[in-house]
């Protein structure tokens, strides 16, 4: 495969005509001739031969002085431009498709603009809101099968945060804690929901009580398993590792190059079953370039170096949240769990129904979501009833149809 020279060369296809400032390669596939072109700071390809019905493939101009994948089979070599910071972010934002089969994800793609980012998020179902909150190496895709079988139920929506997944952050520089707490609390009041029953998960724990802390009114109940919302100083060995993993230059490189922390979560992480090989092709696709996949990191070490913000969000919740009634599910053998990070909640939660999700670590939303979907649904219909009024606070019973071994604050 060979370059061309640097020109305007026209591209056409069918009475549609292209005025293209950087010529391109081209390739054959199947019968069917692959050709490249820049359009403005897009790249744009183009199918001729056997393929010519087929529309044209659009995808940003990305180069770094190598041959670099752009549309199909085709690449392009221009050392002027530098990976993404010369396409403008809309550009990147309407070229980013969706990695996901649709069979596994067969939801709506919506989006809308909170504080000059472009948020992506799903909006499926009627009645209560459930708002699902997404880890640190993943996105809302993690949360597919809880809302393919609970929008019957409940109105699920789940977002990707700033730079996570399919939505894009204003910029290329790190967010704080408090910016992306910011941009899930202007979400909700964009999107304007109310009554929100909040599903958090790992770095959703902090991040999701910090934005509900903020509109306070707009929450009735919460979800929590394997999260944290409480000064981490307390817990030495877990910022420790933290700070290891999202400071060392080992882990970042390998992070970098290989992906490896969303091709942990969808191997290693799952205890009682493999995930397809399309849901873990999926989780990689969603940090497709080195930059994306520092977010992740870069999020991991604000959360190890955050005392600060999560003692506001700790005070938040007792200023706010402390009768509320929540539903604690954490993995088995998850460190967390182990080290006492559920026993902590249940102090902060006097209405609260704990679970253990047998077999299960620190990602049991992959290894055993019918259980933990079960859970909700049961606990959702006792919250609806009203079976967790300030009233019951306090009063303890072991519950004999959850061998699972854990405790209502709540005598039925």
């Amino acid at each position: 495969m060979r370059a061309g020279p640097s020109g305007t060369t026209p591209a056409s296809r069918g009475s549609t005509s292209f005025s293209a400032r950087t010529v391109v390669t081209s390739s054959r596939r199947g019968g069917t001739r692959h050709l490249c072109t820049r359009v403005g700071s897009t790249a744009v390809g183009f199918y001729t031969g056997a393929g010519s019905e087929r529309q044209p493939v659009v995808r940003p101009w990305r180069a770094a002085g190598t041959a670099t994948r752009t549309a199909g089979a085709c690449r392009v070599v221009d050392n002027r431009l530098s990976s993404w910071q010369h396409v403008p972010m809309w550009d990147r934002a309407a070229s980013r498709r969706a990695p996901w089969p649709t069979e596994h994800f067969p939801f709506q793609s919506r989006y809308v603009d909170v504080d000059g980012h472009r948020i992506h998020y799903v909006d499926e179902g009627k009645g209560p809101v459930l708002l699902f909150l997404h880890p640190a190496p993943a996105a809302a895709f993690m949360y597919r099968e809880f809302i393919a079988a609970l929008r019957e139920r409940f109105r699920c929506v789940a977002l990707d945060y700033p730079g996570f997944g399919l939505s894009v952050a204003r910029s290329d520089s790190l967010l704080t804690l408090e910016e992306y707490a910011g941009a899930v609390a202007g979400f909700v009041d964009a999107v304007d929901l109310r009554a929100i029953t909040l599903v958090l998960h790992d770095a959703g724990g902090p991040i999701g009580f910090r934005a509900a802390a903020m509109a306070p009114d707009r929450y009735g109940a919460f979800v929590v398993s394997d999260t944290f919302a409480f000064p981490l100083r307390e817990f030495r060995l877990v910022r420790t590792v933290l700070r290891f993993v999202s400071t060392s230059a080992a882990v970042r490189a390998l992070n970098r190059r290989l992906n490896l922390l969303p091709r942990l979560v969808s191997t290693v992480a799952p205890v009682r079953r493999r995930l397809p090989r399309e849901v873990r092709r999926t989780y990689r696709a969603l940090f497709p370039t080195p930059e994306s996949r520092d977010r992740i990191l870069d999020l991991l070490r604000e959360l190890a170096r955050g005392d600060d913000f999560l003692e506001r969000t700790e005070e938040g919740i007792r200023r706010h949240f402390r009768s509320r009634p929540a539903l604690l599910m954490y993995g088995q053998y998850d460190p967390v769990r182990l080290l006492g990070f559920m026993r902590r909640f249940e102090q902060m939660f006097p209405n609260h129904r704990s679970r253990v999700v047998r077999w299960e670590g620190h990602f049991p939303h992959e290894g055993s979501p019918e259980r933990m979907i079960a859970e909700i649904i049961d606990w959702m219909e006792d919250v609806e009833k009203g079976a967790y009024g300030e009233a019951h606070a306090g009063r303890r019973a072991a519950d004999p149809a959850h061998p699972d071994g854990v405790s209502l604050p709540w005598q039925p």
